[in-house]
Formats: C-alpha cells, sequence, structure tokens
C-alpha cells in the first residue's frame, strides 16, 4: 500500500472502523491492563509525595498510550473508492492498494454459518458467499503479484469483500455508487429512467422505486448494501432506458433481493396529489411518498412522458 495524506478521501463510498480485539489478543491486553493498573496503585501507594508522583506519572503514560496503540477500534479505518482501498491507523498515514491490484477477496471468519447467493445479471450467474460469524472476522486479499492481505479485525467484512467481489466481476460499479459527502448516486442524474432508493407512505419506510419507460417497480421494503448496490449500478449503466428496464427485470426474476411489486405503465395511470404519487390501477390507488430532493425529478420525467403512450 502506498501513503495517502487526505482522509477519508474525497470520494469514498464506503468508511469502516475496525472492530474490537477478541479471542487470545483480547485476553493478553486484559492481562497487561490488571497488571500495570496493580502496578500503578502500589506506586501511587508507596509514593505519596509529588515526586513519587511524578515516577508514577511516565508509566501510566505508557499504559495509556499503549492501549490505544492495541486496540484495533481506535487505531485503524479503512475506505474504498472506485479505484482505490485505503487503510488507516493511528499515528500514520493512510495507506494506499489500488483495486486493479486485488484478485480475489473473501471474508474470513471462526465458526461461520455460511450460505451462497446467486445473483443474475444480463443472464450470467453471479454467485456471492454470505458468512456470518459472532467471533473475529477479517477480509482476505489475493493480490495479483501473488502476495495476501488480511484486513482484520473488522465487523462490516461482509459488505467489504462483497463490494470488492462485485467490482471484480463487473456486477458493481463502484463510481456509480452514492458517495459518503452526499453526492448522489449516478443513477440519480438519468432523464430517461426515475430510481430512488428510498420511499414511504404514511410514515413507514418502503424500498427502491423505479419508473422506466413501460415498467413502474416498487420494493416493499428498504433494501441495503449489496443488494441496493447492485441495482444502483444496474440502473446506471450507459444504455438505452429501454434496455436498462429489461435488464433490471431480468435480474429481479431469480434474485431474492426482497418483495416488490412490478406494474405495466400501460394498466396504471400516474398522478400527483400535493407531494404524493398516486398510483391508480383497476379499482385500487396506492400512494407512493418520495424524498423531497426526488420529487422534482420524478415530475420532470413524467411531465416530459405526458401523455404516455406505451
Amino acid at each position: 500500500m502506498s501513503d495517502e495524506r487526505r482522509w477519508p478521501p474525497a470520494d469514498a463510498i464506503w468508511v469502516g472502523k475496525g472492530g474490537p480485539v477478541g479471542g487470545w489478543r483480547a485476553f493478553v491486553l486484559l492481562l497487561v491492563a490488571i497488571a500495570s493498573f496493580g502496578a500503578t496503585l502500589v506506586l501511587v501507594v508507596q509514593h505519596r509525595s509529588t515526586l513519587g508522583l511524578l515516577a508514577v506519572a511516565p508509566l501510566l503514560l505508557v499504559l495509556v498510550v499503549g492501549v490505544i496503540w492495541a486496540l484495533p477500534a481506535t487505531r485503524t479505518t479503512w475506505a474504498i473508492t472506485d479505484r482505490a482501498l485505503f487503510e488507516r491507523r493511528l499515528f500514520s498515514s493512510p495507506k494506499r492498494l489500488d483495486l486493479e491490484s486485488i484478485a480475489w477477496a473473501n471474508r474470513e471468519a471462526k465458526e461461520v454459518s455460511r450460505h451462497r447467493v446467486t445473483f443474475w445479471v444480463n443472464g450470467t450467474p453471479v454467485e456471492v458467499d454470505i458468512t456470518q460469524s459472532n467471533q473475529s472476522y477479517a477480509v482476505r486479499l489475493e493480490l495479483t503479484s501473488g502476495r495476501a492481505l488480511r484486513l482484520d479485525p473488522m465487523p462490516d467484512a461482509d459488505h467489504l469483500a462483497a463490494l470488492i467481489s462485485g467490482h471484480l466481476n463487473s456486477a458493481i460499479t463502484l463510481a456509480a455508487l452514492r458517495k459518503i459527502d452526499g453526492t448522489p448516486p449516478s443513477a440519480y442524474f438519468r432523464t430517461d429512467i426515475f430510481f430512488s432508493t428510498e420511499s414511504s407512505w404514511a410514515g413507514d419506510s418502503y424500498g427502491p422505486v423505479f419508473i422506466g419507460p413501460t415498467w413502474f417497480v416498487r420494493f416493499h421494503a428498504p433494501l441495503g448494501g449489496i443488494a441496493q448496490a447492485l441495482l444502483l449500478s444496474l440502473v446506471a449503466r450507459a444504455e438505452p432506458a429501454e434496455k436498462v428496464e429489461a435488464a433490471l427485470l431480468d435480474f429481479l426474476q431469480p434474485n431474492q433481493v426482497g418483495s416488490f411489486v412490478a406494474l405495466r405503465r400501460q394498466e396504471l395511470k400516474i398522478e400527483w396529489e400535493g407531494d404524493s404519487l398516486l398510483l391508480r390501477h383497476g379499482e385500487r390507488t396506492d400512494q407512493v411518498d418520495l424524498a423531497p430532493e426526488r420529487r422534482a425529478h420524478a415530475r420532470g420525467l413524467l411531465r416530459a412522458q405526458a401523455p404516455y403512450r406505451g
């Protein structure tokens, strides 16, 4: 990894902090802390004078600095952009590893329960290993040079490993995702498709909303993590709206990405009532509330397509 100065990177997509020390390392740290505290207490009792306290001060300083240095929760942070992975430890400059130098990424854990989920992208199966564990965890990276790196301990190891794996097999476009500085995902800038990662109704949170040339798709529950990253990458493709819409429907059918409803727009009447979107199909009317910053885009798209011709 090479040195970088700015932290976190301006275009970071994800930032994660190391978790607490686990296993034998936690036990050793506990013994050291107890022994150091005991020794410090004895010295304080024996040396009640100012000179005695000054003698104890260096030991206290060494103890505090040692604990801070030893705990990964306080000294290690990771970030990823569309070009590189960064690692930052306390008292040191961030290190950079170009994503092009990574050949493979996976999560490591002790006593894990593991299952494999298959996503279909453009008719091609993409397999992702999902693991769960309450014990030590890490991300293992195999580099193109033949070396291996282990990032640990990392509570969000699943997410980072899946992001890197999705990037490597072209299922996820990291540049298309939302940045931590609030920069919207690339899908939000399309003028021929509407997409929002969230919606609501009557105070309840719902999932993404997609309005394409011929279909309206709405998820019944919020999507997070990798499922959302896959959808954002798909919608942001530099392809005509019709192809993106077809790819989205192909993606949804075989994948377990949550409950959703897909309605043909020729059988659907979409209109506004105040700031709420009303969907009239048959004798049923559904209401969709969008985030304030997404309403103008939805209004503009629907206005440009009115009257709708499917």
